[in-house]
């Protein structure tokens, strides 16, 4: 008597896990240097991270990517804004047994998210505009200040303020800014240079609208080159194009 073994396709088993992200489409993925972590370069600038987190990425082709196409830049600034949309960044610190009962003595009327945003978007630009040590914000005198406003609040920690509100606000300004320029004709670029207290050679360059507008589109670090006619009208030439891009 025969056996007869009819022939089956053979199944993949689903790898499971997460789907790779999107982020190497546009960041060059090198070796593994931990769990998850690779170290990575960016595909548009000379940037490389020895050990590459997914958020700082983004940041960096959001907000600082100096090579970086508008269409990839505008991709990652919304994927920036949206994060603080998708996670409480203000998280509910833990207090040493004498803090504890903080919140019993000052006002409190509960705050929603939307509040909560707001408040941490208005805390950012005051720790900018004012020139704040960003170490105070875990200072316990300051978060005694703002118990006293309201006990609902939590303030951010200096890690949150800096890696995710920063960079949130900065992607914020940024898209605001280039679709202000997109509705505008007969832009004019005005530049300027001077030397930072570190003696680091700073160039602004600002566009402005017929209207009198003006908009701050790129800090420049130019100490590493030579201020030649030359160097400067390609640096300009640089600029003009990635206005024209936005």
């Amino acid at each position: 008597m025969t056996d007869h073994i009819e022939d089956s396709p053979i199944k993949k088993k689903n790898r499971g896990g997460r789907p790779p992200n999107s982020i190497w489409e546009d960041i060059n993925k090198g070796e593994a240097v931990g769990s998850g972590k690779f170290a990575a370069s960016c595909k548009y600038c000379k940037n490389t991270w020895s050990r590459g987190e997914v958020s700082k990425l983004k940041e960096h082709l959001s907000n600082h990517c100096p090579d970086a196409p508008a269409a990839v830049v505008r991709r990652y600034m919304s994927k920036v804004m949206e994060r603080q949309d998708k996670s409480k960044s203000s998280k509910k610190r833990k207090y040493s047994e004498g803090q504890s009962n903080m919140d019993d003595y000052h006002y409190s009327t509960e705050l929603n998210e939307q509040r909560c945003t707001r408040i941490n978007r208005a805390l950012v630009k005051f720790f900018i505009a004012c020139g704040i040590a960003f170490r105070v914000v875990e200072h316990l005198f300051f978060i005694n200040f703002i118990k006293e406003l309201n006990a609902e609040y939590n303030t951010p920690t200096r890690e949150v303020l800096v890696n995710q509100l920063l960079e949130c606000e900065l992607a914020q300004v940024n898209f605001k800014v280039n679709s202000e320029l997109e509705k505008e004709m007969n832009l004019t670029l005005a530049f300027n240079g001077w030397t930072s207290s570190t003696h680091r050679s700073i160039w602004n360059f600002i566009v402005m609208t017929p209207s009198r507008k003006e908009y701050l589109y790129q800090l420049s670090d130019l100490s590493e080159n030579s201020h030649t006619a030359e160097y400067l009208v390609t640096v300009i030439e640089k600029v003009i194009e990635g206005i024209e891009e936005d």
